[in-house]
Order: C-alpha cells, then structure tokens, then sequence
C-alpha cells in the first residue's frame, strides 16, 4: 500500500465516522421535535418531559440559543462563527495528518460530525435542539446537568478521546514530528 492510498483510507474513517455521528444526530433531534410536543414559553420552545430512567434520565425538548452550557446564548452569531472555524480549523488539521492510527480520524470525525449537526441547527433553527436530560433528586430537590443531545455527546467523546491520546500515549508524536519538519 503506497503512502497516499493509506492517507486516503484514514480520511474515510474521518468522513464516515462524522457522517454517521452527523445522520444519528439529525435523525434524534427529529424525532425530539417530532414526539415531544414543544409549545411556546418565553419566546423559545420547550417540550413536555418524558421519563426514560424515572429520577436519573428523561427526554425534554428545549432550545439552547447559546454555546455549551449556554454560554453566549445572547450572542448566536459569535457561536455560529466559532463553530464554522473550529470546523474547518479541525478538518484542515485532520486532513494533514500524515498516516497512522485511524483512532485519531475516529477522535477527528466525532468531533466534525458533531459540531457540523449542531452548526446545521443554528443555521437553521437559530438555536441547537437538546433534549437528553440527566438529573439525580437530592432531598426532594432536582439536580441536573444541562439538556444536550447526540451531538454534544459525540463533540466531548472525540475530545476526550484526543486528549487521552495527546496525554497518555504516543500515538501523536510521529504527526507532531512530521508536522514540525514542514
């Protein structure tokens, strides 16, 4: 196998993995929109809250206008912006890598995918469909983590991913020297 065909074969990793994060998202976030009923409060749409795991996990459709946890929510054209640059930003870099492990396209595609489904709703809706829903009841008293989605899922896994693999491994080191070389 010549250098280039190996350099082909990562970037189909790379492309499938963020189309398959990318149609998963889109299909849920449908089906969200689609079975959660969303009504109007507030000027944004917000759904009716199914249990799935009684006191841990529900689905509950809301709209989150701004970044992660979010952040920014009055600024969406500043979410919008970042978005499409880290998403060029991190294909450009991914299709730089030289050769190697297709764990690192997998990292790559995951995030790509998942900000690529997440940047199609900004688009689109003016705000990102989140509707996964884990809480814990403390004392009478919800705690929870903020509404996400497929997406987000996806975008914190490939991080997670690289930065285990920047950190703990080696596996980066050959892209770092070559990258270093040009």
């Amino acid at each position: 196998m010549n250098p280039g065909s190996r350099r082909t074969t990562l970037r189909i990793w790379l492309i499938a993995t963020a189309v398959v994060v990318f149609t998963v998202d889109f299909i849920t976030k449908w089906a969200a929109v689609a079975h959660l009923a969303p009504s109007w409060e507030n000027g944004l749409p917000y759904g009716r809250r199914v249990p799935v795991i009684p006191g841990c996990l529900d689905f509950l459709f809301a709209a989150n206008t701004g970044g992660a946890f979010s952040i920014f929510h009055n600024m969406p054209w500043l979410i919008t912006a970042v978005s499409s640059l880290m998403i060029i930003g991190i294909a450009v870099w991914a299709w730089r890598i030289p050769y190697r492990f297709r764990v690192i396209e997998f990292a790559f595609g995951l995030i790509i995918g998942g900000a690529l489904g997440n940047l199609v709703d900004r688009i689109r809706l003016h705000y990102v469909v989140d509707f996964i829903h884990a809480y814990v009841v403390i004392g009478g008293k919800e705690h929870f983590w903020p509404t996400f989605n497929v997406a987000d899922m996806a975008i914190c896994t490939g991080i997670c991913l690289f930065l285990y693999l920047s950190i703990f491994t080696k596996i980066l080191e050959p892209i770092t020297r070559v990258e270093e070389q040009t």
